[in-house]
């Protein structure tokens, strides 16, 4: 995942990396912003609580009836200069939430709130009178040396009289920006208003609308007793976070110098940054709401109270750290949930021949918990011909073309590097399944090698299961990282598809995680039918991670997931490290032979 961590620098100043020189996108012309009535009068307020109430304090931060304290995003300012002539030096003076001079794009600096509610009339002259220091005031002379000063002072005031008439006039005309549209579920909070911490937890649709009816016990996808045939379906809806454009163009200014692999076709530079914050820290246990409260104070997203944006429906119901605390079975209860497991449920654990210790620590675990257990082992695409006996088997396509997969992860719209070691995860995951499908067991438990099972995993199965899955349901994730879709239950989200993203780029950066999946075996051809050809797109390379792929169709099978927030949860992840990513960084391809160069690995992951 590009996420993970950034490609390498390339040291050719062109973009030229791995082994492929490449062209940088043209330079985009910029947004049209709104001029004036995006500007509000709280911008200064907003600055100050986004840096705990600091900013007014700072060193030449002003006061707070100075309207430059009032502007101090940097693209903000560029909006007011937009009505008149364009001030870089003043520009590159702005206080930011450190209380210095603004260092540009990228810098960690606080982001104030640019919105669509505009300045009222009886607040346009105080400031428009300190845009006036920023075109007029004598420190910034630039483009001024072939005017005599009284002459620039009369151009000035002829600027400054326009501007302040077209303020007015929009302030008179302008209408807030709508929040919602068809393909919008969320009902995000007007801008600029006040809201508490609290307050930023609520319900974009009631229940009513999220919640469907259950099916008739009669029904064939309860006749298996393998849910819990009261729960009622979900109703699924695509839901985008809607920006106006000046906050759009705020978030691309701060977040592309430091994501700069990232290609900006059809995307939403503030959702990259609200995910960014969730992907620097994958094994920690945070809501969506703590994520967007940090993405905002690094100046990388706006701020809840600016513009919320809830990735998890209904968020109180299970994006909540208490939500995976341990619980306190009956001896009832206890030899139930033992008795259903060794009837219904099989265990396997997937991992590479040459990763023995991985496997000695899963297999001691989960003997421990008297839980039987099958090896698989994964896919070493370092093999000579093992991408032809994947093939064979059918865990790979037979038509499928990794040249042409590896030239596409390649280009600059994807940035992705080689792949040698997704393929092998992803070949290795519909291995899996097939033995899943062989042994015909109604439940399918696939557990990575590194995954570590909790105490009562058993009991907590048993109760997920028969008491909180719909019978609509046919995989779910025990461990979703970064998870979207809608809470159903106090542990699990029907996930839904991420259409903030494009479909080109498969819709990633959200539910990831493959660690430990149930599969309702009956129904995986069915769900396979959908998941393989999205995997083996040789033009969607980004589809190759079996986790993004799967979520990227979510509105065309039931899966559900357990949110990682969730602590202890289900299970959690041990430290050994991703052996697809090893085996990605170690591998060097040059297309369109693709021709795979073996370095040095970690000695567990030596084939």
């Amino acid at each position: 995942r590009d996420e993970e961590s950034a490609p390498a620098m390339p040291e050719d100043p062109t973009g030229a990396g791995w082994g492929l020189q490449q062209e940088r996108p043209p330079a985009r012309q910029a947004a049209v912003v709104p001029p004036l009535q995006t500007l509000p009068q709280s911008s200064a307020a907003s600055s100050d609580s986004a840096s705990g109430g600091k900013s007014s304090d700072a060193p030449g931060a002003g006061n707070a009836q100075q309207g430059i304290a009032r502007c101090s995003p940097r693209m903000a300012c560029e909006a007011v200069t937009s009505t008149g002539r364009r001030s870089p030096r003043s520009l590159s003076r702005m206080p930011n939430n450190t209380g210095g001079p603004n260092p540009g794009a990228g810098a960690v600096s606080g982001v104030s709130s640019p919105t669509a509610q505009g300045v009222r009339g009886s607040e346009a002259a105080p400031f428009l009178t300190e845009a006036a220091t920023v075109f007029c005031s004598p420190e910034s002379t630039e483009g001024r040396q072939s005017f005599r000063p009284g002459v620039a002072m009369w151009i000035c005031a002829a600027i400054l009289a326009l501007v302040a008439v077209f303020a007015l006039a929009l302030t008179v005309a302008s209408v807030p920006a709508s929040s919602s549209s068809e393909a919008f579920s969320g009902r995000l909070p007007s801008a600029g208003t006040e809201q508490t911490a609290e307050a930023s937890i609520d319900n974009s649709r009631d229940e009513g609308e999220v919640l469907g009816e259950a099916l008739p016990p009669d029904s064939p996808l309860a006749a298996d007793g393998l849910c819990n045939v009261e729960a009622p379906l979900p109703r699924l809806k695509h839901r985008l976070w809607e920006l106006d454009p000046l906050w759009r163009r705020v978030c691309e200014e701060k977040n592309k110098a430091k994501n700069w692999w990232q290609y900006p076709l059809d995307r939403n530079w503030c959702w990259i940054g609200f995910k960014a914050q969730c992907h620097a820290d994958l094994k920690t246990h945070r809501p969506w709401r703590n994520i967007q409260e940090n993405a905002a104070k690094f100046g990388l997203a706006p701020s809840a109270n600016d513009s919320k944006y809830l990735p998890i429906e209904r968020p109180e119901l299970c994006d909540r750290v208490s939500a995976g605390a341990e619980r306190t079975w009956t001896s009832e209860e206890r030899a139930a949930a033992r008795k259903w497991f060794k009837d219904h449920a099989t265990v396997y654990v997937l991992g590479l021949p040459s990763a023995k210790k991985r496997w000695a620590m899963a297999h001691a675990r989960l003997k421990e918990l008297d839980i039987d257990v099958t090896h698989i082992f994964g896919v070493d695409m370092r093999k000579d011909d093992e991408l032809e006996v994947a093939k064979e088997h059918g865990w790979v396509p037979k038509d499928f073309n990794y040249t042409r997969s590896q030239e596409v992860a390649y280009s600059d719209k994807h940035s992705m590097g080689p792949i040698l070691g997704t393929l092998g995860c992803a070949s290795a995951h519909f291995k899996a399944q097939a033995q899943v499908i062989a042994d015909g067991s109604p439940l399918a438990i696939v557990l990575e090698d590194d995954s570590y099972v909790v105490s009562d995993f058993v009991e907590r199965v048993w109760h997920l299961v028969l008491r909180e899955l719909p019978c609509d349901w046919e995989v779910t994730s025990l461990y979703s990282r970064c998870p979207f879709g809608t809470c159903i239950s106090e542990h699990l989200t029907r996930v839904q598809p991420d259409t903030n993203e494009p479909e080109w780029r498969c819709r990633q950066g959200v539910n990831w995680g493959m660690q430990g999946v149930i599969y309702r075996t009956e129904r995986l051809p069915g769900v396979q039918r959908h998941w393989k050809p999205t995997v083996f797109d040789e033009e969607r390379p980004h589809c190759m991670d079996v986790d993004v792929a799967l979520a990227s169709i979510s509105d065309r099978v039931g899966y559900y997931a357990v949110p990682s927030v969730q602590d202890p949860g289900f299970l959690r992840e041990t430290d050994h490290g991703s052996a697809r990513w090893t085996i990605n960084q170690a591998a060097t391809t040059k297309p369109p032979t693709t021709t795979t160069l073996r370095t040095t690995l970690p000695p567990e992951l030596v084939p």
